[in-house]
């Protein structure tokens, strides 16, 4: 897949679902899957406010500042992402 700039990507997903970015589609993919809480994709930018708690003997992840996120927190995952291994998000090819 060809990089583009973030805006361009950005504007293309919010036209498609509106103000929505739990289903994204982007130069023919299609973000699929939800977020399992591994917390892997935090871990990686090495955030601050990753937090883990524990919930009937698992542990989740969460963000300390989930309402007021940053703006690339909020569009993850983008297709030009590395997603890890336990993500719950994939992109596939639409079809």
């Amino acid at each position: 897949m060809p990089r583009r700039k973030a805006q361009d990507i950005i504007n293309v997903t919010l036209q498609i679902k509106g103000n929505f970015i739990d289903i994204k589609e982007v130069d023919g993919m299609k973000l699929i899957g939800m977020c399992v809480r591994c917390g892997q994709c935090c871990a990686m930018r090495k955030c601050e406010h990753l937090v883990f708690e524990t919930f009937n003997n698992r542990s989740e992840a969460r963000c300390a500042i989930y309402p007021n996120r940053p703006g690339m927190c909020v569009l993850y995952p983008m297709p030009n992402d590395e997603l890890p291994e336990s993500c719950g998000y994939k992109f596939v090819k639409k079809e």
